[in-house]
């Protein structure tokens, strides 16, 4: 059995949720020190049970979306192709012996068990971007298998989906929003050393 993998669309995006979930934990942390030293002006003022409610569910969505890639993937044998999706706990498979024409377009492949006639009449799709991007060289492998089996493999695209230059000015976007995160976290930073360091 072989596995085809998800894997995160860039590097500067998952470093981008690290400095989300960074401010955020300095945020959360001027609230405890506000609440454990008894500000005047500002103790009064929260509601503790519903903003630390607020801060878990900020961090579960971080982790969903740092994580998310994780949730998909493919796995193959000689005969069957299973696609599997854990946030729904949801599989299904197709039968890989009646293959006979496969379409790569830049959304996915469509598995054909006859000839190329419309989408909606494939017999299977493997989705390109599911939480993150498939692994190039497994789905290759998966093609390359296939094309053995007698199966006629249509490629749309000169450039693998999510490894093209779109994808690399995305990466320098996601870069661009971590380091402004980075910068707006001197405030609270601040915040956590100045009320170290008076109480």
């Amino acid at each position: 059995m072989r596995k085809i993998d998800y894997t995160f669309i860039t590097l500067a995006r998952q470093f981008l949720f690290i400095t989300i979930g960074l401010l955020a934990t300095l945020y959360l942390i001027v609230i405890i020190q506000i609440m454990v030293f008894h500000i005047d002006k500002y103790y009064d003022r929260f509601n503790y049970p519903l903003t630390f409610g607020i801060y878990l569910l900020v961090y579960l969505c971080l982790g969903c979306l740092f994580f998310q890639h994780r949730f998909f993937h493919l796995t193959y044998t000689r005969s069957t192709l299973t696609y599997r999706n854990g946030l729904l706990r949801r599989e299904r498979s197709v039968s890989l012996e009646d293959i006979s024409n496969v379409v790569c377009d830049p959304r996915g492949a469509w598995l054909y068990r006859g000839p190329v006639t419309d989408k909606k009449q494939a017999c299977f799709y493997i989705p390109f971007f599911r939480g993150g991007v498939i692994e190039v060289v497994a789905f290759d492998k998966f093609l390359r298998y296939l094309s053995s089996q007698g199966a006629h493999i249509t490629k749309t695209y000169k450039v693998m989906p999510g490894y093209g230059k779109i994808h690399n000015i995305l990466g320098i976007v996601y870069g661009f929003l971590a380091i402004c995160i980075i910068l707006n976290c001197r405030t609270p930073l601040y915040t956590v050393i100045v009320l170290m360091s008076n109480h």
